[in-house]
């Protein structure tokens, strides 16, 4: 939303796309001066504010995840140790995709997300057939049928059509 606000208004006063801008309608030319300073500030705070906290939930999810798989064991005091590596894993992969560029990093961030999504969807449906409780055998084989093309069709998708 935020985005949108920006690119509009910047598009509209033909000025750099910052979040003072998007106030503009609101302050007035006030955004030229310490007013929009300090949102542009107050706006970079929240936006790291909200990275770690995302990176931290996710943490906390990949160490209970090793907690429920057993790999890591909770009466022994390595959860942290565990914690601090996941973070460090978290943001060196962050940090070697970014660098890498839009073209070559975040595609390919985006190939493996999609495989590992893929991946998890399909060993749902095969381990522990989840979603063929109440269903025939046969609308259970063309639900597969049409989620293989459909994930067919996206990844021509991502292989042909997306830079």
């Amino acid at each position: 939303m935020i985005a949108i606000c920006c690119g509009l208004a910047s598009r509209c006063v033909h000025r750099p796309m910052k979040t003072r801008i998007s106030l503009c309608s609101i302050f007035g030319e006030h955004v030229c001066r310490w007013i929009g300073n300090a949102i542009d500030g107050l706006s970079t705070v929240v936006t790291v504010n909200g990275v770690c906290t995302s990176v931290g939930l996710g943490v906390i999810q990949i160490t209970a995840g090793l907690l429920r798989l057993e790999w890591i064991n909770p009466a022994k005091p390595e959860l942290n140790g565990v914690c601090v590596a996941t973070i460090r894993i978290i943001t060196s992969l962050a940090t070697i995709f970014m660098l890498r560029g839009l073209k070559a990093g975040i595609k390919c961030l985006y190939v493996i997300g999609f495989f590992m999504g893929c991946l998890v969807v399909i060993l749902t449906r095969l381990i522990y057939n989840q979603t063929s409780r109440g269903m025939s055998d046969k609308d259970y084989f063309l639900m597969s049928i049409f989620f293989i093309f459909d994930m067919a069709k996206y990844f021509l998708l991502l292989l042909f059509f997306v830079n």
